[in-house]
């Protein structure tokens, strides 16, 4: 049962909703301030759900994911239309990059870590 479980797992995060969900909030953790504490308590969830969240074998409910991107900097967003709005996911990556350049002085090696965690 637990290589079944195992396997489906891994199943998962092949799957593109798994794979934007974790490179977004990877790289929304690259921020300075930006903590898996804040998406556990914004969400009321436990930490091996962030967890989860963060290495792909699981995404929000679907009633999570207005607040879960609502953290994320995206109000009102749902997995869905991220799926089918690239833009969209540029434009974070960007927001990102400029929230670096405003609170770090390693900005490089903070935008260098945001693209390779982006590259979906």
């Amino acid at each position: 049962m637990e290589a079944y479980e195992a396997d489906n797992a891994e199943k998962r995060k092949q799957k593109p909703k798994n794979q934007l969900v974790s490179n977004m909030l990877s790289a929304w953790l690259t921020i300075p301030g930006n903590s898996q504490k804040l998406i556990k308590e914004g969400l009321n969830i436990s930490y091996a759900a962030v967890h989860r969240y963060v290495i792909g074998s699981s995404t929000p409910t679907r009633s999570l994911q207005p607040r879960f991107f609502d953290i994320l900097g995206l109000p009102g967003q749902i997995l869905e239309n991220l799926l089918n709005s690239p833009l969209i996911v540029d434009a974070f990556l960007d927001d990102l990059l400029d929230q670096i350049s405003n609170k770090s002085k390693n900005s490089i090696m903070y935008g260098g870590m945001i693209e390779r965690h982006l590259k979906v």
